[in-house]
């Protein structure tokens, strides 16, 4: 089954722009994500269309009252889903689960198995770390993840995050000598894994650069409330690589 969903084009007279909104869904993939990308997509629709009391659809008519209807309706349905996780970039293939899981309060991240560290990676190491003790970001839901403050204390604690490299010496160029050597040249494949149990997560690449980007999606992870930096999901599994776009 498949859900079609769309905002007609509209002509803005005081913007003179034309702004056009398509997207296809899956109903079964209906997911709190999908929903607030189209919450987003509605209030820009609304107020740009809201400086006008008339304007052109390339299929109908539209009220600003229907308009209103159906932007309240679909942040409705956005409040009923548990939050989500919202990773940027979006990994090539995830999966999760739905059991609580929390940053112990001695959690590290740590290295294993590769000789002569780069300092760039260890500087990486030293900003993730620091970034999940101060960010302290709470679920995009109404009371901030304060229904899940229990649940989330009394998840099990992650201990730590193990990095390897996936090399036959266990040696690696810089973080910054594989991002200067040219798209596709460095292979930054990574793979993340965050286990249900809280034993230690690891995250496997092929380069210091694939090791940073494992990082940085692994500090997408967490949220925080009341001194506890959780997630809902686990176990996660994630494996990526850079999608380039050539002949730009």
């Amino acid at each position: 089954m498949t859900l079609r969903l769309r905002i007609p084009a509209c002509t803005c007279q005081p913007l003179g722009c034309e702004f056009i909104y398509m997207t296809f869904l899956s109903a079964k993939n209906l997911n709190k994500n999908s929903i607030l990308q189209l919450v987003i997509v509605n209030i820009i629709c609304f107020f740009t269309c809201f400086q006008t009391p008339h304007y052109i659809s390339t299929q109908y008519h539209i009220s600003i009252t229907h308009l209103v209807m159906q932007f309240l309706s679909l942040f409705s349905a956005f409040l009923l889903f548990t939050p989500a996780l919202a990773i940027w970039p979006r990994p090539q293939n995830m999966t999760t689960g739905t059991t609580p899981l929390r940053l112990s309060s001695g959690f590290s991240i740590r290295t294993s198995g590769i000789n002569h560290v780069p300092q760039d990676l260890l500087d990486a190491i030293r900003h993730s770390s620091d970034y999940l003790k101060t960010d302290e970001l709470g679920p995009l839901v109404p009371d901030r993840g304060a229904s899940s403050a229990r649940t989330a204390s009394s998840a099990r604690g992650l201990q730590s995050l193990i990095l390897r490299l996936e090399s036959d010496d266990g040696q690696s160029q810089s973080i910054s000598d594989g991002a200067i050597a040219g798209l596709g040249v460095t292979d930054e494949t990574y793979t993340l894994e965050i286990p249900v149990n809280g034993e230690n997560a690891t995250l496997t690449a092929r380069s210091a650069l694939g090791l940073f980007r494992g990082l940085k999606t692994f500090e997408q992870l967490w949220f925080h409330v009341d001194d506890t930096t959780y997630t809902l999901q686990a176990p996660i599994q994630i494996q990526d690589a850079p999608a380039y776009v050539g002949g730009l």
